[in-house]
C-alpha cells in the first residue's frame, strides 16, 4: 500500500515485497539466468525485496534501503 512520509519535500514511497503487480507498476526487470534467486533492477539500481520506491518530486523513482528509509523519513498520512 503506497502512504505518504515527510523528509523534505513530501514523497510517495511504497516498501518493494516482490509481486507482480509492483514490478509491473514500477516497470521493475527481472534478471535471473539459473541463480536461487530474482535479482531486481528500476533503471539501473537494483532493488531488493524489503528496499523502498521512493518517488521524488520530479517523478522520478529511487531505491532506498528499509533502515536509510527508516532513519530519514516520517510517515504523515
Amino acid at each position: 500500500m503506497l502512504h505518504k512520509y515527510r523528509k523534505s519535500p513530501i514523497v510517495e514511497a511504497e516498501q518493494f515485497d516482490g509481486s507482480d503487480e509492483m514490478i509491473e507498476r514500477y516497470s521493475v526487470h527481472v534478471f535471473n539466468p539459473n541463480l536461487a534467486k530474482n535479482i531486481f533492477f528500476i533503471g539501473m539500481n537494483v532493488l531488493a525485496i524489503g528496499d523502498w520506491i521512493v518517488k521524488d518530486e520530479y517523478g522520478n523513482y529511487q531505491v532506498v534501503a528499509d533502515d536509510i528509509f527508516r532513519k530519514s523519513y516520517e510517515r504523515c498520512d
